[in-house]
Order: structure tokens, then sequence, then C-alpha cells
């Protein structure tokens, strides 16, 4: 018995602390300049969060010790709250490549042909890739325990908020190793990650509200209550954590039975244990397909079952020709890359959903859903979708030039009549034309309710419509006008950049610093002044968004009454102009960084090549 014991500690000590992998990285990528500074722009982050939380908060307190810890409270939940969500978008950056970085340098084989077992490789490809992650969050513990010292901030707040971060991190590395495990190819690998994050994120988020605990009460001053889905959503568990949502007692819910008077009166620590769960699961069921030795083009059982196997030389010469655009390379990336099979039922998926969701909630709206909460729901929903559409065009377009480096067929591309000019061009078109299909959904959703109050008269009641006419027409144009600044901004990194996580984690970076530019505006300047915000929101899509469907419910006068109806007429008349605004703005920074690509091409990859 004792020989078994320590047989079964030896091989979790290979699995894990003395994994390979996980060695080789903590020795040598824990001591890389780039990291340092990368921690260091992860803690200024923070700082500045921090700092500007701290600003506003004595700006309205008296200096008193209560008002002290009463900012301590904020500044964390602040700073918690950026930190989850920098966690959910950098986890899948650094794993989705795990093992398909090792196939596209066709290295793969050769760590198939060491001693690791299938466990070895898929654990230590995991936690090799999370090191930088838990880095990061182990780096800005120091960070949140001196927030202590004002008070307001307990240890059991940074524990869950960190142990919140960290699961979050294992669940989303664990997927991305799974579907990249399963299904060869960079691309897709993030594609599919991002639209299974996002969707997951969008629907749980959106019913939620209908699954309220009944024992549960509100915090002081809100409305909101504990949802039963907290214990399956990291925001909503986050929220218990900080008492914007407090949870019932044990005792209170007791007769709910297991598991969900757990998940009622803890949905924190049922989140952790449930998703650290669910990662080493989906990892030990990884293990089975690392030496399936499947490679891509050859017929799955699905595949088989559907009909759609490799074909033989009869069908070979009776399968019709396809039509090829002007431009061979659009037309590979829009019709063959990010139109596969796999990616097109993806896309059909998350348009039906979007479908879905603005078609129950205009329902619900005609059976008598009020109408604030009807607006503030749809800019909810168009807010993902669109936040979704710029995730996945920019990781799409970072992955553009990188795989093709990785894969080495950059240098077949090259020695082809096309010159540079065609081939970036080829390449921003063909990644548009696949993300502007998913621009259609909240077009779609603003359609359907101006054609809706439009029939039912309430186009001209006393609350006014949804959606105002106009932003049938400026949403649709910033939309696209940041798709294409989108697109041009991955595929610039990814003419820069040597390797598809580089690429991914700079272009994420810059995307989220311009979005993150106008949450930072929703939130300081939304009550300062009415005619500031009309005329710099539109220059973020997602505050775009979020303003031009109805101004009237969010922008107030100077002294916080409403507005008329003649102020919100000018102020819609300047949201207007404002956004036509932000299109040229949008447009004008694409095309230069595509000059400038055009302009660096040669010099750029001429060093990449040696």
């Amino acid at each position: 018995m004792t020989s078994v014991f320590s047989d079964f500690a030896r091989w979790c000590w290979r699995l894990v602390p003395a994994n390979p992998i996980l060695v080789r990285v903590v020795y040598a990528g824990g001591k890389r300049t780039k990291h340092f500074w990368a921690r260091v722009g992860y803690l200024g982050g923070l700082f500045v969060v921090a700092l500007m939380g701290v600003w506003f908060a004595q700006a309205e307190s008296a200096g008193s010790l209560s008002d002290l810890a009463k900012g301590a409270t904020v500044v964390f939940r602040n700073v918690a709250l950026v930190q989850l969500l920098a966690v959910l978008l950098l986890a899948p950056i650094f794993a989705a490549a795990a093992i398909t970085q090792e196939r596209d340098s066709q290295t793969y084989d050769i760590l198939l042909a060491t001693p690791l077992t299938n466990a070895q490789i898929v654990f230590g490809t995991l936690l090799s890739r999370l090191f930088f992650v838990f880095a990061l969050l182990a780096a800005g513990l120091p960070f949140f325990t001196m927030m202590m010292v004002y008070g307001g901030v307990t240890f059991r707040e940074i524990a869950y908020a960190t142990g919140l971060a960290a699961s979050s991190a294992m669940v989303a590395g664990a997927l991305a190793v799974a579907i990249s495990v399963i299904r060869v190819g960079t691309r897709r690998t993030i594609f599919s990650f991002y639209v299974l994050i996002g969707l997951y994120l969008m629907a749980v988020y959106a019913v939620s509200a209908f699954f309220i605990v009944p024992e549960a009460v509100p915090a002081p001053g809100k409305d909101t209550r504990l949802s039963w889905l907290a214990a399956f959503h990291p925001l909503l568990a986050l929220g218990s954590v900080l008492n914007q949502t407090p949870p019932p007692r044990f005792a209170d819910v007791a007769h709910y039975g297991f598991p969900w008077r757990y998940f009622a009166a803890y949905p924190a620590a049922s989140y952790i244990v449930m998703t650290s769960g669910f990662a080493v699961a989906l990892c030990l069921a990884c293990v089975s397909f690392v030496r399936a030795q499947v490679k891509a083009g050859e017929s799955k059982w699905l595949g088989r079952l559907m009909g759609s196997g490799p074909l033989d030389a009869t069908d070979d010469r009776r399968r019709n020709p396809r039509r090829v655009w002007d431009n061979a390379v659009a037309w590979r990336e829009a019709m063959t890359r990010a139109s596969g099979r796999g990616r097109a039922w993806q896309r059909l998926g998350v348009i039906a959903l979007g479908l879905l969701a603005a078609f129950v909630l205009l329902y619900l709206y005609a059976t008598g859903l009020p109408h604030d909460v009807t607006q503030a729901a749809l800019r909810a929903i168009i807010g993902i979708e669109l936040g979704l559409s710029l995730l996945v065009a920019t990781n799409s377009a970072a992955t553009g030039l990188t795989r093709e480096k990785e894969t080495g067929t950059l240098e077949v591309l090259l020695v082809t009549p096309l010159v540079s000019r065609d081939i970036l061009w080829g390449k921003v078109r063909g990644f548009y034309s696949s993300a502007v299909l998913m621009v259609s959904v909240p077009v779609a959703g603003i359609l359907l309710f101006l054609a809706y109050d439009l029939a039912s008269g309430r186009m001209w009641s006393k609350n006014g419509p949804i959606v105002n006419p106009e932003a049938l027409l400026t949403l649709p144009l910033v939309v696209l006008s940041a798709l294409a600044f989108a697109s041009t901004l991955g595929l610039y990194y990814s003419v820069n950049c040597t390797r598809t996580t580089q690429a991914v984690a700079w272009s994420v970076a810059v995307l989220l610093g311009v979005c993150g530019v106008g949450g930072c505006l929703w939130t300081f300047m939304i009550d300062a002044s009415a005619l500031l915000s009309a005329l710099s929101f539109p220059f973020t899509p997602i505050t775009a968004a979020m303003l031009t469907i109805q101004p009237a419910g969010i922008l107030t006068s100077d002294s916080g009454a409403p507005l008329s109806p003649s102020q919100l007429g000018h102020y819609r008349l300047v949201l207007f102009v404002s956004s036509l605004a932000a299109c040229g703005v949008y447009w004008a920074v694409a095309v230069a960084l595509y000059k400038n690509m055009i302009r660096e091409w040669d010099m750029t990859i001429r060093k990449q090549m040696r």
C-alpha cells in the first residue's frame, strides 16, 4: 500500500510541479524583460484606475474615516472588476495557441516523440500558458492589501476576487486548450473561443434577472437582487462578493437542498469550485486527443455522417468550379477561411441568438415591460453584440499573416505576381466582408423596435420610441467604420509581429484601450456635461451604440433635470454630427495604418525572414 501511495505522489509531482513544459516556462519566461514590463504595465493600469477612483471619491467626501472606507470600497470594486475583465481577455490569448503553435512550427511531432505522457503535455501546456496570467494576479495582491488600510475592504473580499479571476483563467485556458487539441488551426481556435465565451456571458447575464433568489434582499439604495445564475457567471459572482447583490443566509435557503442552497448562499465559492473542477475534468478528457493523429483535411465521424467526407477521383471531376473574386487573397480569406464550415455555423449561431434575444425583448415590451427597462436591456444586448463583433474581427485579422508565417505559406504567397498592395488589401477586404454580416444583428434589432413603435403608435407617445429613427443610419455607419479600424489594426500587428499570441495581444490591448477611454468617459462625464457627452461618446463604438439608441434616458441638463424636447432635439443633432465625424476619424486611422503597412512591407518582411 505504501508503494502505491508513493507511486501516486510521484506521478502527481511529475504531472504539475516537475512538469518539464511548465518548468521550462517558469525558468525562462519569468525572467524575460518583456514579461517584467508587462507586469509593470498591468500594475500601472490598476494604479491608474485606483487613482481615478480615489480622486473622484475624495471630491465627494468630507474627509472622515467612514468616507475613506466607502471610497476604498468603491475603488476596490472598480479595480476588481477591471482585473476580472482583463483575465477573461488575457487567458484565451495566451492559451488559444498553446498546442496549435507547436503544430504550426512543426515541433509538435518532436513533442510527441518525447517520454512525456499525454497528461503531462496537456497540463503542462495549460499551466505554462496561464503562468503569465497567474503571475499578474500574484503581482496585484500587494496592491489589493494596501486598500485594507483605509477600511471597507476585507481579506475575504480580496481572496474571493482573486479566486474568481484565477478560476476564470483556468476554465478559459482549459477551454482554449481543448479546442486547440480537438480542432487544428490557431485562427479557428481563437474565433471559436471568443464566440463561445461571448455567447455564454451574454446569454447568462441577459436571463439572470428572470431567476432571482426569493430570499435575497437588495443592497442598501439599490433594487438589484441576487440571481440563481450568479454561481455560473464570474461578473455576477463578483457582484455578490462586493455586496452589490448580497447573498441570503444559508439557513434561509437550506430548504432548497443540494446543490441549490450552496449556489444561493455561497455563489462565489460555488463558481470557483465548479470552474476549477470543470477545468480539470476537461483537461483529463483532452488527454485522449493528444496522440489521436487526427490531421486537418481528413474525414471525421460527423463529416462522414453528414456526407462531407473527402472526395474521390470521380467526385473531384464532377465538382462545380468556384468563382474567385478579382482579388484572390480576399476571396480566400472571406470564403475559405473566415467562412469555413465550422465558422459559418458559429456565425449563424451568433446571428440566431442575437435575433432571438431581440424578438424576446420585443415580446416583453409589447406585453408590458417598462419603457426604461426595455431601453436598458436593448442597450446591453447591442453593446455585447458589438463588442463581440469587434473582438472577433480583431482576432481574425491579427492572425491573418502570423499564421502564414508560422505555417511557412507566406513564402509561397510572396513568389506569386501579387504585390504588397494586393496582399494587404485582400486581407483587409476578406476580414471586413466576413465581419459585416455580424453587424446586421444589432441593425435588425433596431429595425424591429422602430417598426413596432411605428405600427403601434408608440412612436408619438409621451415616453417616445425605444430607438430614435436616426440610429438606423448613424449606428451602422459608426460600427462599420469601427470594424474597418479593428480589421486594419489587427492586420497591422499581424504584419509587424512574428507570433500569433503577440499580434492578438497587442491588437486587443489597443482596441480595449480605445473602448476603455469611452468607458471612462461614460462613467465620469455622463453627469458632468450633456453637450460634452454628446460630442465625445460617438468616437467609441460601444458608447456610441448606448447613446445613439435613445439619449433621453441618459443625458440630463446641467441642473440634473431631464432634458426638454427642444434640448433633446439639439443634442440629437449634435450626436448625429459627432457620429459622422467619428466615422471619418475611424476611416482616416484605418487608411493611415493601411498605407503604413504598404510602405513598410518590404523592410518588415525582410527582417522577419532572416
